[in-house]
């Protein structure tokens, strides 16, 4: 079984290596997003891993992008929305990136889009990655 740290590293690993990392002006980080950032990150962490024969975990990846601010006049912010162009851009290439994916002794893949988040500066779009790994007892 592959503990909850070694999945995030693999998972970390295959997002730097695709063709998302590009396009992330932050960083790609585990567990936590960078204090105060006001850049595009994408972050992964966990939330359960299980001890069978076959253990299950179910990851999350957050893709973080900067809000878009609409003004009246320089002076005037009416409010911030979501940039989703790049949200969807960066989502599809993290899906394509992280679906049916198969190592030696474990397979992930996208269990499901969870939806945009909206925060004040910033919006994320939540993946959950299904993880199984080999138990090797």
């Amino acid at each position: 079984m592959k503990s909850a740290l070694e999945i995030v590293d693999i998972l970390v690993k295959k997002l730097n290596d695709s063709p998302a990392r590009p396009l992330v002006t932050g960083s790609i980080s585990k567990f936590e997003r960078p204090y105060n950032s006001s850049k595009i990150d994408i972050v992964v962490n966990s939330l359960v891993t299980g001890g069978e024969v076959i253990a299950n975990g179910v990851f999350n990846v957050n893709i973080h992008v900067p809000n878009i601010r609409e003004t009246i006049d320089p002076q005037t912010v009416i409010t911030t929305l979501p940039d989703t162009t790049k949200l969807k851009k960066l989502t599809r290439l993290c899906i394509d990136a992280l679906t049916d994916v198969w190592g030696d002794d474990y397979n992930y893949t996208v269990e499901e889009d969870r939806g945009v988040f909206v925060e004040e500066k910033s919006s994320y779009n939540n993946l959950r990655i299904e993880f199984n790994s080999l138990n090797n007892y």
